[in-house]
Protein backbone atom coordinates (compact mmCIF):
# COMPACT_ATOMS: atom_id res chain seq x y z
CA UNK A 1 0.00 0.00 0.00
CA UNK A 2 1.28 3.49 -0.54
CA UNK A 3 1.30 6.77 1.41
CA UNK A 4 -2.32 7.89 2.47
CA UNK A 5 -4.32 4.77 1.82
CA UNK A 6 -3.78 4.89 -1.96
CA UNK A 7 -3.61 1.27 -3.32
CA UNK A 8 -0.44 0.42 -5.56
CA UNK A 9 -0.78 -2.37 -8.56
CA UNK A 10 1.57 -4.58 -8.72
CA UNK A 11 2.55 -6.66 -12.02
CA UNK A 12 2.87 -10.30 -12.24
CA UNK A 13 5.26 -12.09 -14.74
CA UNK A 14 2.58 -11.59 -17.54
CA UNK A 15 2.83 -7.14 -17.31
CA UNK A 16 -0.41 -5.58 -18.91
CA UNK A 17 -1.16 -9.14 -20.84
CA UNK A 18 -2.16 -11.04 -16.96
CA UNK A 19 -4.34 -14.05 -18.07
CA UNK A 20 -5.94 -13.09 -20.64
CA UNK A 21 -3.97 -14.89 -23.30
CA UNK A 22 -3.62 -17.57 -20.96
CA UNK A 23 -6.24 -21.04 -22.17
CA UNK A 24 -8.20 -22.92 -19.89
CA UNK A 25 -9.77 -26.23 -20.24
CA UNK A 26 -12.96 -26.38 -18.45
CA UNK A 27 -14.27 -30.24 -17.70
CA UNK A 28 -17.05 -31.66 -15.75
CA UNK A 29 -15.95 -34.51 -12.75
CA UNK A 30 -18.69 -37.05 -11.45
CA UNK A 31 -18.89 -37.11 -7.92
CA UNK A 32 -17.45 -40.90 -8.82
CA UNK A 33 -14.49 -39.32 -10.27
CA UNK A 34 -15.67 -40.29 -14.27
CA UNK A 35 -15.07 -37.97 -16.92
CA UNK A 36 -17.98 -36.73 -19.09
CA UNK A 37 -20.51 -39.49 -18.21
CA UNK A 38 -24.38 -38.25 -19.27
CA UNK A 39 -27.21 -38.99 -16.22
CA UNK A 40 -30.46 -40.67 -17.10
CA UNK A 41 -33.19 -39.20 -19.51
CA UNK A 42 -35.28 -36.55 -17.25
CA UNK A 43 -38.79 -36.70 -16.92
CA UNK A 44 -40.86 -34.52 -19.55
CA UNK A 45 -42.09 -31.26 -17.82
CA UNK A 46 -45.81 -29.72 -17.53
CA UNK A 47 -47.36 -28.18 -20.15
CA UNK A 48 -46.73 -24.49 -19.99
CA UNK A 49 -49.32 -21.84 -19.33
CA UNK A 50 -50.27 -19.29 -22.44
CA UNK A 51 -51.52 -15.82 -21.39
CA UNK A 52 -54.19 -15.22 -24.54
CA UNK A 53 -56.05 -11.91 -25.78
CA UNK A 54 -58.63 -10.62 -27.84
CA UNK A 55 -61.46 -8.22 -28.50
CA UNK A 56 -64.42 -10.89 -27.30
CA UNK A 57 -64.62 -12.83 -24.19
CA UNK A 58 -63.24 -16.51 -24.85
CA UNK A 59 -64.84 -19.13 -26.10
CA UNK A 60 -63.22 -22.43 -26.59
CA UNK A 61 -59.15 -22.09 -27.04
CA UNK A 62 -56.72 -22.41 -24.62
CA UNK A 63 -56.14 -25.53 -22.29
CA UNK A 64 -56.86 -25.18 -18.55
CA UNK A 65 -54.67 -23.11 -16.55
CA UNK A 66 -54.38 -20.30 -19.31
CA UNK A 67 -55.51 -16.57 -19.28
CA UNK A 68 -57.30 -14.53 -21.27
CA UNK A 69 -57.61 -11.05 -21.80
CA UNK A 70 -60.36 -9.15 -23.09
CA UNK A 71 -58.46 -6.28 -24.89
CA UNK A 72 -61.58 -4.06 -25.12
CA UNK A 73 -63.24 -4.50 -22.13
CA UNK A 74 -59.92 -5.22 -20.17
CA UNK A 75 -61.70 -8.86 -18.43
CA UNK A 76 -59.59 -11.17 -17.19
CA UNK A 77 -60.62 -14.92 -17.75
CA UNK A 78 -58.72 -18.08 -16.22
CA UNK A 79 -59.31 -21.39 -17.99
CA UNK A 80 -60.21 -24.19 -15.78
CA UNK A 81 -62.75 -26.51 -18.19
CA UNK A 82 -64.73 -23.55 -19.18
CA UNK A 83 -63.09 -19.93 -19.02
CA UNK A 84 -64.35 -17.95 -15.61
CA UNK A 85 -63.83 -13.75 -15.07
CA UNK A 86 -61.38 -13.26 -12.41
CA UNK A 87 -60.46 -9.56 -12.63
CA UNK A 88 -60.19 -6.54 -14.77
CA UNK A 89 -57.57 -4.57 -16.15
CA UNK A 90 -58.88 -1.84 -16.26
CA UNK A 91 -59.94 0.88 -14.16
CA UNK A 92 -63.66 1.51 -14.10
CA UNK A 93 -63.87 5.07 -14.24
CA UNK A 94 -62.29 4.95 -17.66
CA UNK A 95 -64.36 2.69 -19.55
Amino acid sequence: MGKEGKHQRTKGDKGEQGLKDRKVKWSTRSTSGRMDVDGAAGRDGRDGKDVLNGKVDPTTEGKDGDKYVNTESGDVFVKNGTWEKKATSKDPKRR
